[in-house]
């Protein structure tokens, strides 16, 4: 009778140490960031190709601000995911930094470019929208599963 492959432990599958699975809330931020990284890459390349036509509006922010943000958001995300879906250490501890950074830079942004009328109505929703992200994304990286993850 033959040895199911399966159980033989001298097969190679059965000598490779076991990895730890990616948990459900990285898979999640992954897509998350993926999407607003996307948005970001998006808006630094609507900047370029509009910026004649924004350089010519009354704007509150300037474009070139607009374009290097874009620029910052979507390139950091961009490096960022590969880390956290790998479980790179770095990953982790980059996540957590531009997480801060992220919801620092997205009420600079609202600060800045927000008609006061506006900012008056809308800022329990930003703060709101603000803290959910923020909570998200440092339970996510913190969660003993992830730490296990990142740290394997």
């Amino acid at each position: 009778m033959k040895d199911n492959p399966q159980t033989d432990s001298s097969s190679p599958a059965a000598a490779q140490p076991a990895v730890s699975t990616r948990p459900a809330w990285i898979t999640a931020l992954c897509l998350l960031i993926a999407l607003i990284s996307a948005y970001h890459v998006l808006r630094f390349i609507e900047v370029l190709q509009n910026w004649d036509f924004l350089k010519s509006q009354p704007l509150l922010v300037s474009p070139l601000y607009l374009a290097l943000s874009g620029f910052f958001w979507g390139v950091s995300g961009l490096i960022l995911v590969p880390w956290l879906w790998k479980g790179s250490p770095r990953g982790r501890t980059a996540g957590n930094i531009l997480a801060v950074l992220f919801a620092a830079a997205a009420w600079i942004d609202i600060l800045l470019a927000a008609a006061p009328s506006l900012l008056n109505s809308r800022w329990p929703f930003y703060l709101f929208s603000t803290l959910l992200g923020l909570g998200f994304s440092l339970i996510s990286l913190n969660h003993p599963a992830s730490r296990k993850f990142f740290n394997r």
